[in-house]
């Protein structure tokens, strides 16, 4: 199985934050491939800029974060013209701009999301947590 990691889930591995679930830790282990997005830096930079988060990052979270997923063999995955034009296709289950483009991208290549928000459900994306 391969999974795409939801952006709470990559900054609680990183940090290693107790939050991140037993089962969430064991899918990354197992799993044939773990990606990040890019998406999710996009999403970690504006959320920097409105002061961060409830766990520490360092200053140089753009480098340190992608270094870090790569020493544990993590891809980066790009997010694309026909994951934009997915996202224009999905019914309203989901606000959250930066999740639907997740949803876009585990859909369009089959991927499992490790992440606890359960709103992933309701697009059929696999989700584990």
């Amino acid at each position: 199985m391969k999974v795409l990691l939801d952006t709470h889930t990559l900054l609680w591995w990183f940090a290693g934050d107790p939050r991140l679930s037993a089962r969430a830790l064991a899918a990354m282990d197992e799993a044939e491939e773990v990606f990040y997005s890019v998406v999710s830096l996009w999403e970690v930079g504006l959320k920097m800029g409105k002061g961060g988060f409830d766990f520490p990052l360092p200053l140089d979270w753009e480098s340190a974060l992608p270094a870090a997923a790569g020493k544990f063999d993590m891809k980066e995955a790009a997010f694309g013209a026909r994951n934009c034009k997915q996202i224009a296709e999905f019914p309203p289950h989901h606000g959250d701009p930066f999740d639907r483009m997740l949803i876009a991208q585990a859909l369009e290549a089959g991927w499992a999301v490790v992440g606890i928000d359960d709103r992933f459900d309701a697009y059929g994306v696999e989700r584990i947590w």
